[in-house]
């Protein structure tokens, strides 16, 4: 069955590279030892993304050169495709969001995570 209808091309390609890159992303912070990886597919709940991901590193130093390694990573895989945001990457950061907009990931520390429990808002 032929698919005539442009819109919905495109909305189906748009999805596609969406869970392409959530691939990347997962795999990215895999390789990097990023730990307790929770994926939330927020679709048809949320107006602003499509998933959330949340991992821990070890230490500040550590989510910091995660979130950057993921942020090249990304830009060479997208051919800098993507518009990356980021907000705590200060040297002190218990937690770093980037937003990639169909997803946002959270790196946190452990003792971040365990202060903000976002599992629990987004479950």
């Amino acid at each position: 069955m032929q698919n005539n209808n442009p819109d919905l091309t495109l909305i189906v390609r748009d999805e596609m590279n969406t869970e392409q890159l959530l691939i990347t992303i997962e795999k990215q912070i895999e390789d990097d030892k990023i730990e307790d990886i929770t994926i939330f597919d927020v679709r048809g709940k949320s107006n602003i993304t499509s998933y959330i991901v949340i991992g821990t590193g070890s230490s500040t130093k550590h989510i910091s050169s995660s979130s950057e390694k993921l942020a090249d990573r990304i830009d060479s895989a997208y051919n800098e495709a993507q518009n990356i945001s980021m907000e705590g990457r200060n040297k002190n950061a218990g937690w770093i969001l980037i937003d990639l907009g169909e997803i946002i990931v959270h790196l946190m520390t452990r003792e971040a995570r365990a202060k903000y429990n976002l599992e629990e808002i987004f479950s």
